[in-house]
This record gives C-alpha cells, structure tokens and sequence, in this order.
C-alpha cells in the first residue's frame, strides 16, 4: 500500500474506524498492531515487545510499507490508552528532542498504565487517561465548555482540579505549571468517584516524576 508514516497512517485507521490488524514493515523489522473500531488495542514487535513499548520502539523506524488485514481480532489486550492520545504522543516522539513543542514522554504513559489500569479493575465506569509535560510555556486554546467546573485548592501553588460533567463523558484534570493530567469516564459517573480516581492517579504521577528526579541528582 501506500506509503506514509506509521503515525499518519494509524491516525487515518482510526478516522475511518478500522478494526482488523496493520502490519508496517521496513528498516529491518516488523510492526503488527490490531484495531477495533479505531482504537489500537493490541500491538507486537518482531523483536517482541507488547504493547506500547512495541508502538513507542518503532516509531523512530523508517517503517516504508504497510498493508491491512480486515476484521482479525487481537490476540491479546495490551494497550488501553486512548488512540488519539497515542497518536498525538508520537507526533511529538518524531520530532527532535529539543523541539520546544509539548512533549508526552512515552515511558510516563506507560508506567501510568499500571496504576490505571488497578483503578479501573475497582471502579466501572473509566474510559480512558491521558497526561503530558510541557518543556515550555504554552498557550492553551481555551474552549467553552457546557460543564459545571470545580477548582480546589492542591498541593502547591497553581494546582487546579477541574471536573467536567457533560452528557458525552465524566472528566477530571490536574493542572500544574508544566503538567496535565486528564481522567475520562463515562457520563453520570459519581463526581466523588471521579475525584478520587484522579488524585490516585496525581499521586502517582508525582511518585513517578520524583523518582525520576532522585535519578538525575
């Protein structure tokens, strides 16, 4: 088929609602990734990784030619980030490291994973997370939103939660200077729940990036 890269070439699947599996070969590898109806729910490398590791390892691959197969369904579940999110992040991934664009590090997404993942085996009702770093200062497009919002105070100064209820979806966000992190579930979900699904989440997320600071020290 013909060429693209992988990014393009996912974010067009899931456009159109794909379910089956991609298979984008070249550089010396392979990549297989299953659809469902557009979100990527499971992904294998030839050297073989699972996963989001799989996706995040050949993104940087020059991967020149792909081809469909329609309707296979997954022989495994391994990932559950949002495809959009995905796509987005390896948007950033392609460009340089220095590019002062936001930047979703891959391993944050994928260490998050597991602690989602543990919330939503104990609360019915999430769909899906999403968090970023930005390396500058951006200037967010901000957009009306037909919600009712609710901003406590954090742990630090700049900390905002914001809770979203719209009839689409239930959603919770943590912002704070350099970081977003975003809870989505689906509509009607107990505001409580949510609230204390996301500061689970927050907390973990700041585990993770202290950690990674005592390693750079």
């Amino acid at each position: 088929m013909e060429a693209g890269t992988m990014r393009e070439i996912l974010g067009e699947q899931q456009r159109v609602g794909f379910s089956g599996r991609l298979e984008f070969s070249g550089d010396g590898t392979t990549l297989r990734v299953w659809m469902v109806r557009g979100e990527i729910a499971h992904a294998q490398s030839e050297s073989g990784l699972t996963g989001w590791q799989a996706i995040e390892a050949s993104a940087s691959r020059k991967l020149s030619s792909h081809f469909l197969v329609e309707q296979e369904l997954p022989p495994a579940r391994t990932v559950r980030l949002e495809t959009a999110s995905l796509i987005r992040a390896l948007k950033h991934f392609e460009a340089a490291p220095s590019s002062p664009e936001l930047y979703s590090p891959m391993p944050l997404h994928v260490r998050l994973e597991e602690r989602y993942s543990a919330l939503k085996s104990r609360m019915s009702g999430l769909v899906g997370f999403e968090a970023h770093i930005k390396r500058i200062v951006e200037r967010v497009e901000q957009k009306e939103v037909n919600a009712s919002e609710d901003t406590t105070q954090g742990s630090g100064d700049g900390d905002r939660v914001i809770i979203e209820q719209t009839p689409r979806q239930s959603r919770w966000e943590f912002r704070h200077r350099d970081r977003r992190l975003v809870l989505i579930g689906e509509a009607g979900l107990m505001t409580g729940d949510l609230l204390w699904a996301g500061e689970q989440l927050r907390k973990e997320l700041l585990r993770i990036e202290q950690e990674e600071g005592e390693e750079h020290e």
